[in-house]
């Protein structure tokens, strides 16, 4: 029996998806027909909801002036960026889903450590642009699985400003110098 037909139906503020089949008997003579009724009612208002909550989502993630990064932790891979990453790093959009979180750090060893320990709050960290100018940031971030997967979403805020010039200058030259 093969599916000829399909339609959606809305009956008592229900719907319903109706699928019509024929039965055909060796002769190819029609026997009879089959309708099969699937209210999907709640699939479909699931469904307006995940997509309702998606663009919300998305207008948050692409109006954000600071940089929101979600990566694999355990492969480094960064999945997505947005554009307040594009504004303060200076990289293409397309170019950071060949990156990896390392790429944006000038200290991947404390970076490393904070993935493993799962802080949600650095306070303090160094990160590079493009060009190689080395700039302070703060970091959130939170921690989830899903397919059995470990995946982080941090948000960074370049903190350059709130820094006054000289005590930045003395920490960019620490950190060079070790």
């Amino acid at each position: 029996m093969k599916c000829c037909a399909q339609d959606y139906v809305y009956k008592n503020d229900r719907l319903y998806k109706i699928k019509f089949n024929k039965i055909i008997d060796s002769e190819n003579i029609l026997k009879g027909c089959v309708f099969v009724a699937h209210d999907i009612t709640e699939e479909q208002k699931m469904q307006e909801y995940l997509s309702e909550t998606t663009a919300k989502y998305m207008g948050i993630f692409n109006a954000a002036y600071d940089a929101i990064i979600l990566a694999d932790i355990d492969s480094k891979k960064i999945i997505e960026a947005n554009p307040g990453a594009v504004r303060i790093y200076g990289y293409r959009l397309k170019d950071f889903y060949d990156m990896n979180l390392l790429d944006l750090t000038a200290e991947p060893e404390k970076t490393l450590e904070v993935l493993n320990t799962r802080e949600e709050k650095v306070p303090l960290r160094f990160h590079k642009r493009r060009d190689g100018t080395i700039i302070p940031v703060e970091i959130s971030s939170s921690y989830y699985i899903y397919d059995n997967k470990n995946y982080v979403v941090s948000i960074i805020r370049d903190i350059s400003d709130k820094i006054s010039n000289e005590a930045l200058n003395q920490c960019i030259q620490k950190l060079l110098l070790s």
